[in-house]
């Protein structure tokens, strides 16, 4: 996710993609370390999908049309849903979000159920 976000920053600006000017974007969004070797597997794995397309015979990109929107259309997923959706599952919230407690609901269901299957499965 961090390489999507860091790529969704650069995607509108005129300088090419490449492993040094990614590099340091990805390792801050993710708050842990990113090796050169790992943002190579990456940008490969990317061009191979047709996300990124090299720009003549050198280890620049830059995104293609279809990058383009599938890199913004999963940072907003992420943004818009995933994130806040999984802040409510932190436990212990003061003010607990509606989804926190709809979630806190499934939880207890799906647990009252699992013990019932289980004693229903010992008395037999």
């Amino acid at each position: 996710m961090s390489l999507l976000g860091a790529l969704a920053g650069q995607s509108y600006m005129i300088k090419p993609l490449g492993n040094r000017s990614l590099r340091p974007i990805v390792e801050q969004l993710s708050g842990a370390p990113y090796s050169t070797a790992q943002m190579t597997y990456d940008l490969r794995r990317l061009r191979l999908k047709k996300l990124i397309e090299r720009i003549g015979n050198s280890h620049r990109y830059r995104l293609t049309e279809l990058g383009i929107k599938v890199v913004t259309f999963f940072t907003k997923l992420y943004q818009r849903l995933f994130r806040p959706g999984l802040a409510a599952l932190l436990p212990d919230q003061i003010y607990p979000s509606d989804l926190a407690q709809a979630l806190n609901k499934v939880s207890e269901v799906i647990q009252s159920w699992a013990e019932q299957s289980s004693l229903a499965l010992l008395n037999t």
